[in-house]
């Protein structure tokens, strides 16, 4: 099985041929060195009109070179302006809190499925690709180096099909991310962004304003930023509430573990979930953030193709 079928085993069989006619293409236009399918900033600098690539599913079929794809004996486009490589960049939670749920409501199911399907599309068009995750505490930097696209493939492959332990340093993510990300391009944030390193007892929305501003100043150097939020039903609808105790343990073994009756923790869990969930909302769209939200009890296949704009965000309510 080649690295690209592996990447391609992560996802659905049935969004293959979907994603084959997809792009990661962003409304700023790219600029970049090598050539990928995506239109240049620099109109006319890089290939000429008479220069050919090959057919990629998704290309304007006006553009075939009929003559070339004879003598060639394959499908070859015209060339009318430069078309430069997109990158895209991929941060990947890979801390305890995402491995909540079973099966195919699994966060880590869906988050693997959406990275492989962006790693995918990426090799298909051949992007520029880059990808980071962060998991026990550490940060796993071997996808900012230079490497072959089945060194990138294999790699992605394996961190997505390890077990989310520990917590994900966002701060050291976002730190390793911020030296490379000079080219413009596409970024994709995967995480459920519940837990963004603020420490036991603080509020919560001083780490998210943090992450925010962080990726805005990338955004502003040219960087699409899409925090795509994954998130399990229980972690905004609590289904505990009874009159027996319960005691609920973090994941990531960063906060200390919250004992009570259920009835009681529910009303407060509830109301302070909905006013985090908007404070996302509200931070993503003051700095220019797009933020697609998907829940794992929905099925797998719409959730992936709203990284490409086809569907609206999941709803959150009960």
């Amino acid at each position: 099985m080649s690295e690209r079928s592996a990447v391609a085993s992560l996802f659905p069989a049935s969004l293959l041929a979907a994603l084959r006619q997809r792009s990661l293409a962003t409304p700023l236009r790219t600029s970049g060195a090598r050539h990928g399918h995506h239109r240049s900033q620099r109109a006319g600098v890089g290939l000429e009109f008479r220069d050919h690539r090959p057919y990629v599913p998704g290309d304007d079929l006006r553009r075939l070179d009929w003559r070339a794809a004879a003598r060639h004996d394959r499908l070859i486009l015209r060339q009318q302006e430069a078309e430069q490589e997109l990158t895209a960049t991929v941060l990947l939670d890979g801390g305890g809190n995402m491995g909540y749920g079973d099966g195919e409501s699994s966060k880590w199911r869906h988050a693997t499925a959406i990275t492989a399907a962006l790693a995918f599309v990426a090799a298909q068009r051949h992007d520029r690709w880059r990808f980071v995750v962060g998991r026990d505490g550490e940060v796993d930097p071997r996808g900012l180096r230079p490497a072959s696209q089945r060194e990138h493939q294999r790699h992605v492959v394996e961190s997505c099909t390890r077990t989310p332990a520990g917590h994900c340093p966002w701060p050291d993510v976002l730190a390793a991310l911020a030296g490379g990300a000079r080219r413009r391009g596409s970024l994709f944030v995967v995480s459920d962004l519940l837990d963004l390193n603020v420490g036991s007892g603080a509020d919560p929305d001083e780490g998210l304003i943090t992450f925010a501003d962080t990726l805005a100043a990338l955004s502003a150097r040219g960087q699409r930023v899409t925090l795509v939020q994954v998130l399990h039903r229980d972690e905004v609808r609590f289904r505990w509430a009874e009159t027996r105790v319960f005691r609920f343990e973090d994941p990531t073994r960063r906060h200390p573990a919250i004992e009570g009756v259920g009835a009681q923790l529910g009303a407060e869990f509830e109301e302070r979930v909905a006013k985090y969930l908007g404070q996302v909302e509200r931070v993503s769209l003051e700095r220019g953030l797009d933020l697609v939200r998907v829940m794992t009890d929905d099925e797998l296949e719409p959730n992936v193709l709203r990284l490409f704009g086809e569907l609206p965000s999941s709803e959150v309510s009960a």
